[in-house]
């Protein structure tokens, strides 16, 4: 859905020189100047005219796509361009000038973005002189160009109907490519965890593939039931930190609830009681119980509730890790009847 404050009248982008609202902004994605704690959709307006600029800003103030506001970056030739791609990946959608220092400055530019810094995500906009001057449709397929429309059609009803599609298309691209890396990540985290050989080991590597998987830093802890095979469920209290990171390192070995964190024990003692998966504003938890019974529970700060294709590869996670769970238990009683008099 989107809404804005303009009016939507169908007159070609344009703004008051003097207006504060249409201001350059010149913060790019992750700067100082915006919201850390805020989802935000990033667009890139590339034109060497900065009333295109204001007027861009101005025709979509106050904008948002799928309840998340849309905030731009702005460049004024294609290097600047190149240069703020290669240092944030995070840009949905460049609304790219095709004629700016050269005749075919535009151009080149989506050849580096495709090509030189393979951004398959990024949606392209191309915004044209006039209706002829479009790039051939070989060069569209290409480079993946989703649109092209001269400076006289985007009016602030079409501009915002031409980003809305193009930044859904980036969304549902950036979903599949996750589910891909998911996958991979999850072969790789097989290899990984059945080559660990004790409980605490294992736990541990459970935190570091989840935390991997979401892009996080290592930060939580993994809890079991020692020694109660199938009765955590019954007795909570007997939880004790078998894996941990971050600010939680120190605890390991030490019961739950010594941990003095009603928010972390809380969500583990429920993750556990009611054999879930829970994604609260701030954590995610994974439950996960082996075939003989054996059961642990992660938690994980994150900054953002996860996505549900995030949240469906998760549940994949937890389906091997439960394998790994069997295996390594398996393991540790073979070694302590070995060791046995």
């Amino acid at each position: 859905m989107v809404t804005g404050k303009g009016t939507g009248d169908a007159r070609a982008l344009t703004a008051p020189a003097d207006d504060p609202a249409t201001a350059v902004d010149d913060a790019g994605p992750g700067s100082p100047g915006a919201d850390a704690g805020q989802r935000l959709w990033w667009v890139l307006v590339v034109d060497d005219d900065e009333k295109v600029h204001r007027a861009t800003r101005f025709a979509l103030a106050g904008y948002t796509v799928d309840e998340r506001p849309v905030e731009f970056a702005h460049a004024y030739s294609a290097a600047e361009a190149r240069a703020i791609l290669a240092a944030d990946s995070d840009i949905a959608v460049v609304i790219l000038d095709m004629v700016m220092e050269t005749p075919d400055a535009g151009l080149r530019l989506v050849q580096v973005i495709r090509e030189e810094l393979a951004l398959s995500a990024v949606r392209i906009v191309l915004r044209i002189a006039q209706p002829g001057s479009a790039p051939e449709l070989p060069v569209i397929q290409r480079y993946d160009i989703s649109d092209c429309k001269t400076k006289a059609e985007l009016t602030r009803p079409r501009l915002a109907t031409t980003l809305t599609s193009a930044i859904r298309s980036y969304d549902r691209i950036r979903a599949m490519q996750a589910s891909r890396e998911g996958l991979q990540k999850i072969v790789q985290a097989c290899t990984n965890l059945f080559a660990r050989r004790g409980m605490g080991d294992f736990c541990d590597g459970v935190l570091t593939q989840i935390c991997a998987f979401l892009g996080i830093a290592p930060e939580g802890l993994v809890c079991a039931a020692r020694g109660l095979a199938g009765a955590a469920r019954q007795n909570s209290a007997e939880l004790v930190v078998v894996g941990a990171a971050g600010q939680y390192r120190g605890r390991i070995e030490q019961p739950l609830c010594a941990l003095g964190n009603a928010r972390v024990e809380d969500a583990i003692r429920r993750t556990i009681r009611e054999a879930t998966n829970l994604h609260e504003s701030g954590y995610t938890t994974l439950y996960v119980r082996g075939h003989a019974d054996h059961e642990i529970a992660v938690f994980v700060d994150t900054a953002h509730p996860i996505g549900d294709a995030e949240r469906r590869l998760i549940q994949l996670f937890a389906a091997t890790f439960a394998t790994g769970l069997d295996h390594v238990a398996l393991l540790e009683r073979l070694i302590g009847a070995a060791g046995a008099p």
